[in-house]
């Protein structure tokens, strides 16, 4: 078995169960996922509230009791440190980067990492595809209308995350927010090469994006979100080209977008933290545009 352990936001989680789902899948034995994290910071308020989310989605996996755990941790030796990093029965992400070796870790270990890029799935990227639909149709009278306007028109999706990027002083020096110059480059690309776009502006504080950020082109500002069906991602997916905010959230609904000729715009700059910040090659697709 191979456990992963699950933490932060829906887009984190799915980067999180695609990389165990590729070890899995190598390994030809089930993917447990722990969700531990979720219940530890309840009440600590240095971490954005978070929720198990992944039940929303077609996966193919179970939640590891602490039975499985127990199991993993009885396989830990005195003498790991002499193993190689990957071959270690705890497996403990040490930066953004791509380690092509962590696709040989063993079977009967336990992840705790992001993994924030395709290459840790991306021999399976069928598979993950087809789990990463959503069990339920999206629902509502308001969400129904835009799914069939988004897809009988040359939709182009902008989203602007703002939230606790904004609002919490420790995510906003690590994150950062995208500036409007960003969005606007973006803009002036895609018109060169889209006739008659339209764009959908996605946000969860769509009401300062209104009043701050002005298109001169045809715009439906998307006014409710429903977090329950994560109406916003699915929308945004739906469309036929992307701009992306410095967000996970943001990064799977471009990836998930199945039109073939897309075009997505990504941020050069997903960190404001240097730190981060230089070790974010792997992170965005090759066919993908930074800026």
């Amino acid at each position: 078995m191979i456990i992963v352990k699950l933490q932060g936001g829906f887009g984190n989680q799915m980067f999180q169960y695609a990389f165990g789902k590729c070890l899995a899948t190598k390994h030809n034995t089930k993917l447990l996922l722990d969700t531990t994290f979720f219940e530890k910071i309840k009440n600590n308020f240095d971490y954005t509230p978070r929720k198990y989310e992944l039940n929303l989605l077609k996966i193919s996996s179970e939640l590891a009791t602490e039975e499985d755990i127990n199991f993993v941790k009885k396989n830990k030796r005195s003498y790991d440190f002499l193993r190689p990093y990957y071959r270690r029965p705890f497996i403990r992400e040490r930066g953004i980067r791509f380690c092509p070796e962590l696709l040989n870790v063993a079977d009967h270990s336990l992840l705790t990492g992001y993994w924030q890029t395709e290459k840790y799935f991306k021999n399976i990227e069928s598979l993950i595809r087809k789990e990463f639909t959503f069990r339920d149709d999206l629902k509502g009278d308001y969400y129904i209308q835009l799914q069939k306007e988004i897809e009988a028109t040359h939709s182009i999706s902008l989203h602007f995350r703002r939230g606790d990027y904004v609002d919490n002083p420790k995510v906003n020096r690590q994150h950062g927010i995208c500036p409007p110059e960003y969005y606007r480059k973006a803009l002036e690309y895609l018109i060169e090469k889209i006739d008659n776009p339209l764009f959908f502006v996605f946000s969860d504080d769509i009401g300062w994006i209104k009043k701050h950020f002005q298109i001169a082109y045809p715009t439906v500002f998307v006014e409710k979100s429903d977090e329950s069906q994560h109406s916003d991602f699915r929308l945004m997916s739906f469309c036929k080209h992307n701009i992306i905010a410095n967000s996970s959230y943001s990064w799977w609904s471009a990836w998930l977008n199945e039109n073939p000729e897309k075009t997505v715009i990504a941020p050069a700059r997903w960190f404001a933290d240097n730190k981060y910040q230089f070790q974010t090659n792997d992170l965005l697709p090759d066919s993908w545009i930074k800026m």
